[in-house]
């Protein structure tokens, strides 16, 4: 193993040793480019429907929240998500790391949102000990990534990519007062 731990593709390399042909890497390499499409495409779906539903609710631009007259899907939020990760794509690595670690502080804030929202909701006692768990573990989580002495925290490029998220954030909140009835509080709770 130490033969091909400087490899750059070392668990493709190991296999072609091992079966004494090319045609395993092919087929690693061919199932792997599946995989990432599929990937790509449920991301793809499931970022612009979120990026529609915030326009819809007014949460963002309306605009994003707009369907296509003849397809009945939502195109502006699509051609947005679409166009964006075309032009991203180009950044290569460098930017693929620095974008993937604020989306793990996000996905952490997330579920630190979701469990004290379900805090709140005054579950049973064996839902409050699972909600004040996922609150320590996912505030550790947000320590880990913020505090410069943690291993694994945010590099400058990673600040810059945080940065660079809220920017779009706050490009894409609607303007003027929201509408009445679109945001949640306690009085027009959903059911």
């Amino acid at each position: 193993w130490q033969s091909i731990v400087h490899e750059r593709f070392a668990t493709a390399v190991a296999f072609e040793r091992a079966m004494g042909s090319r045609w395993i890497i092919r087929l690693i390499m061919a199932t792997a480019l599946l995989s990432l499409l599929k990937v790509f495409n449920g991301n793809l779906v499931a970022a612009s429907r979120l990026l529609f539903a915030l326009g819809r609710r007014g949460l963002a631009d309306t605009r994003l929240g707009r369907v296509h007259p003849v397809n009945h899907t939502p195109s502006v939020a699509v051609v947005c998500i679409g166009t964006t990760t075309a032009l991203l794509m180009f950044g290569g690595e460098s930017l693929l790391v620095p974008i993937t670690e604020v989306g793990s502080l996000a996905a952490a804030l997330g579920w630190m949102a979701s469990c004290g929202s379900y805090l709140r909701m005054q579950p049973s006692m064996l839902g409050r000990a699972a909600a004040v768990t996922g609150l320590v573990v996912t505030a550790l989580m947000v320590v880990m990534k913020v505090l410069p002495q943690a291993p694994g925290h945010f590099s400058a490029y990673e600040w810059i990519a945080l940065a660079g998220w809220v920017g779009v954030g706050m490009l894409l909140r609607p303007r003027g007062s929201p509408k009445s009835g679109h945001l949640w509080s306690p009085e027009n709770r959903p059911l």
